[in-house]
């Protein structure tokens, strides 16, 4: 009956603890259990008593620079683009005007 007693009153401190991190750093810190127990408990709960090291992540140091080509001109060169990358030579006149030249080897009709 005494052994009953003695590992109900166990029973009943492993359950108050403090979770489950609680019940292994009572069993680690229990002088009358078996040696083998506690180094196991010991073991379980290192990983979560001390952190593990990490290397740090050097910080960014962006700036933003301010846009210094006109809203204009920025549609302007990417209109361009556009027209280069569908393959069309352009052409800008001194007033501004865009004229589309027809395809390298194309007969000049839009046809």
């Amino acid at each position: 009956m005494a052994k009953i007693e003695e590992l109900s009153a166990e029973n009943e401190r492993l359950r108050s603890a403090a979770g489950a991190h609680g019940v292994l750093k009572s069993i680690y810190a229990d002088s009358n259990q078996p040696t083998g127990h506690r180094l196991k408990a010991a073991g379980l709960a290192l990983q979560h008593e001390t952190p593990k090291l990490m290397p740090e992540r050097a910080p960014l140091e962006l700036q933003a620079e301010p846009e210094k080509v006109s809203l204009f001109d920025l549609a302007e060169a990417r209109r361009k683009k556009s027209l280069e990358l569908e393959g069309r030579d352009i052409r800008v006149e001194p007033n501004g005007q865009v004229i589309l030249l027809p395809r390298n080897g194309g007969n000049g009709q839009d046809d």
